[in-house]
């Protein structure tokens, strides 16, 4: 009786299971002839279809021993990797492939992939035509798409690949409709105001497998996903290329009074307070900054700072440290300090020495407002 139900349960489980997709990827380590950027003869790995635009070179299959490029890291699988950069001209780099098996409309798949960022990567700027260190961090995308290099559907998108060593970083997707194609894009800092350059190199991709929903997850993916689409939309409308449209019909802010003049500057600030507190001001419980969130402040202080009537509430919050809420309070005032705006258009202080209120944008660190001056 005993091994009957072993049996049973066994039979069970691999029924289970064997209902599950797995799609596994071609090529999913890039390997290739190693090869540094060309116009013409510069072939791609096997099973991987540039999605770059007219005029600029495609990905590298890295590493290249001597290479102009100085790209010399050793792969995470393999023998090659890919290495993807974005450029000060508006253009980066993408790639593109068939799946064996197509993502399903509603069934959640998770995957991995290894991302690191190259110390240096030396190429010519499109702008100032001459060499640069593309090295600042960026992200990866991944897209769905019914055509080899469409973006239907932003599926997934890692943070900023700050990170010099290989990393496996895990996604969880949910597609909306079927798709055969998946394409990867390397892209910047969202929101950003400039384009500028920047490299990630990706390698090891794993299978894609199908797992069960899991609400809170799928939540919370979709609203960072909808934040990202978002900022995309506002700061590169003109080369955004996707059928999928998102709404944002939150207001802007609580407060009442605005001219239409600050009304617009208020729309473009909510973006950036969003992203701020999606991204983090600070390392997680330690006392370091974070350079791309320190970055967005300084973006948001200008727009302040052109505006003498409108001003800045941060709540910096608690935690298990005291000290290191005073000193995330001192470090958020010097950074606002550095960018000459008013020391009466704005106050950093404790969270809880605030009145209450309603806060446009906050996370578990610090909560941010801006309100009219009268």
């Amino acid at each position: 009786m005993k091994t009957s139900l072993t049996i049973l349960f066994s039979i069970s489980f691999v029924v289970l299971f064997a209902q599950l997709d797995t799609i596994h990827f071609a090529n999913p380590s890039f390997e290739g002839n190693p090869i540094e950027g060309r116009l013409l003869g510069n072939p791609l790995p096997k099973g991987w279809r540039d999605c770059g635009f007219r005029g600029e070179t495609p990905p590298d299959v890295h590493p290249v021993r001597g290479g102009n490029f100085s790209v010399s890291k050793e792969p995470a699988d393999g023998n090659t990797y890919i290495g993807m950069v974005t450029r000060d001209n508006d253009t980066w780099e993408q790639v593109s492939q068939k799946l064996k098996d197509p993502l399903k409309a509603g069934k959640c798949y998770s995957f991995s992939a290894a991302l690191a960022r190259s110390e240096t990567y030396i190429s010519q700027s499109r702008v100032t035509q001459k060499p640069t260190n593309y090295v600042q961090p960026i992200q990866v995308r991944f897209y769905g798409g019914n055509e080899s290099c469409q973006k239907e559907q932003l599926l997934a998108f890692s943070p900023l690949v700050k990170n010099t060593r290989w990393r496996q970083y895990e996604f969880i997707i949910q597609p909306d409709q079927d798709y055969k194609y998946i394409t990867i894009e390397a892209f910047y800092s969202t929101p950003t105001l400039y384009p500028y350059n920047g490299n990630v190199l990706v390698d090891n991709l794993s299978p894609i497998f199908e797992i069960e929903c899991d609400s809170a997850i799928l939540q919370q993916k979709a609203k960072m996903l909808e934040v990202a689409d978002n900022d995309f939309s506002k700061y590169h409308t003109e080369t955004f290329n996707t059928n999928t449209t998102h709404s944002n019909n939150r207001p802007v802010s609580k407060t009442t009074g605005y001219s239409n003049k600050q009304d617009q500057k208020l729309k473009k600030l909510q973006p950036l307070l969003d992203s701020l507190t999606i991204i983090g001001l600070f390392e997680k419980n330690i006392r370091e900054e974070n350079p791309d969130g320190v970055q967005l402040l300084k973006e948001i202080a200008a727009i302040v700072k052109s505006d003498p009537y409108i001003g800045l509430n941060i709540g910096v919050k608690k935690g298990e440290d005291k000290s290191l809420q005073r000193w995330r309070t001192k470090f958020t005032k010097g950074i606002l300090k550095e960018t000459n705006l008013h020391k009466l258009q704005f106050d950093v202080s404790k969270f809880n020495k605030f009145y209450e209120q309603e806060w446009d944008a906050e996370n578990e660190v610090i909560s941010i407002r801006v309100y009219k001056r009268t």
